[in-house]
């Protein structure tokens, strides 16, 4: 495939703000949380206050103040010599989380490479990299292939769609980012069928 698109999810994948989340709720009440205990996208298994703690964090989020996750910068690399990148992510609520979102991953990605919306199965990309069962389905769905960034919050999924998946979609799983740029790769010259 010559010149590909390949999107790429942010929050998960570029930025793990489920850390920052952690070390306020751990703040504010007195707790211990680890990343380990974060095991679905909706944090079902903490207390209430603190999942509501958690979703005022998330709307007023400052992305000009996260890091982006071990080994980004050596993956996008490999990425941008594949093809084009785009940074692909729903928008939040709050104000302050849309502006400095669009406002970091502008300056990573450049203004016409970022892309905020609600589903990523209509983003103009050839393969994907995303670490939400939501959007990993949806894009399974459209037939395209994608490398899912393997997540404590996404392992029960992972273990349920690698157990019974019938799909044809080629698809890897990664480890961590340059690892996830390696099994793009891999997916767009050699074309594997399955991982």
């Amino acid at each position: 495939m010559s010149n590909p698109t390949i999107a790429v999810d942010i929050d998960g994948v570029v930025f793990n703000p489920q850390e920052d989340l952690l070390a306020s709720a751990n703040a504010a009440f007195n707790t211990d949380y680890k990343l380990e205990d974060v095991v679905d996208f909706d944090y079902r298994n903490f207390p209430l206050r603190v999942r509501n703690h958690f979703m005022y964090c998330w709307d007023s989020m400052d992305y000009y103040t996260l890091t982006p996750v071990e080994g980004f910068y050596d993956g996008l690399s490999i990425l941008q010599s594949l093809g084009r990148v785009i940074a692909v992510s729903a928008p939040m609520r709050g104000h302050l989380h849309v502006t400095s979102k669009w406002g970091r991953l502008s300056d990573i990605f450049g203004d016409k490479n970022v892309v905020l919306t609600k589903g990523k199965d209509n983003v103009n990309a050839d393969i994907l990299i995303d670490d939400a069962p939501k959007y990993i389905d949806q894009w399974l769905d459209t037939e395209r292939p994608i490398v899912i960034q393997a997540r404590p919050w996404n392992e029960e999924y992972l273990d349920k769609m690698i157990q019974c998946i019938a799909r044809e979609t080629p698809y890897k799983v990664a480890t961590d980012f340059s690892n996830a740029a390696t099994l793009v790769e891999e997916l767009l010259t050699n074309n594997v069928p399955k991982a």
